[in-house]
């Protein structure tokens, strides 16, 4: 369910004889991506389109962790996935001319030119209509370890309490979402589904899963709390 579907990048043209060997792909020209022939026909067209990417990680994971030492307790909830894929939709956005607004510094610095051959994006041309199609460009591997929740507390000694008549007093410190070690290069991943502008219903959502289109990111939370029982 939900697997994404496109071309496969084979690189990006190099020369004029490449461009001749392209196998009819339409849009082909020096310093634009190139599409692998999937089925082996020799030619490149809408039946080289196939599954690029997989959003449904194959493990799902969780871990809490606790220490406690005399008066002091420790506390880490880890979450995380493995093997899945993230559709980065919004390189569309910030690495090609299909839309107006900003850009990364990807498109200027790592776009091809006749002295930077070894780009990972095509080169500058406002006429490139082909090269920000759905393609494997755009996946990432998903996978991620995050921080959500570490604790760090404090019960104070009951002779300090006895004349407030308090019976335990804890105080702590608590992080939410503190760290993320992942490789996507997107805001954040760990996402959820989403529709599209015009989304009508639950099967349209699950369409969208793990597709990033400038998905806000969760909050990092700091907080210091008191527990007092009486």
């Amino acid at each position: 369910m939900s697997t994404f579907y496109g071309y496969t990048n084979d690189g990006i043209f190099q020369n004029a004889a490449e461009v001749s060997n392209s196998l009819g792909q339409a849009g082909a020209a020096i310093g634009r991506f190139r599409w692998k022939d999937v089925n082996g026909d020799k030619k490149v067209d809408d039946n080289d389109k196939g599954i690029i990417g997989d959003p449904n990680p194959d493990l799902i994971f969780g871990l809490n962790l606790g220490l406690s030492y005399k008066s002091f307790d420790f506390s880490l909830f880890l979450q995380g996935t493995q093997g899945n894929d993230i559709f980065n939709y919004t390189k569309y956005f910030t690495d090609f001319y299909g839309f107006s607004g900003n850009r990364s510094n990807r498109m200027l610095y790592e776009s091809w030119t006749p002295t930077r051959t070894n780009a990972i994006l095509p080169k500058l041309d406002i006429n490139d209509q082909f090269s920000y199609q759905p393609n494997s460009y755009y996946v990432e591997d998903g996978s991620y370890i995050r921080a959500k929740v570490v604790q760090l507390g404090y019960r104070l000694p009951a002779s300090l309490l006895s004349k407030a008549k308090i019976t335990s007093a804890r105080i702590y410190i608590q992080g939410q979402n503190l760290f993320t070690i992942t490789n996507y290069q997107g805001l954040d991943p760990a996402l959820g589904s989403r529709g599209s502008g015009n989304d009508t219903g639950r099967a349209q959502t699950e369409q969208w899963t793990n597709i990033d289109y400038g998905n806000y990111p969760v909050a990092r939370v700091l907080m210091i709390g008191l527990n007092l029982s009486f």
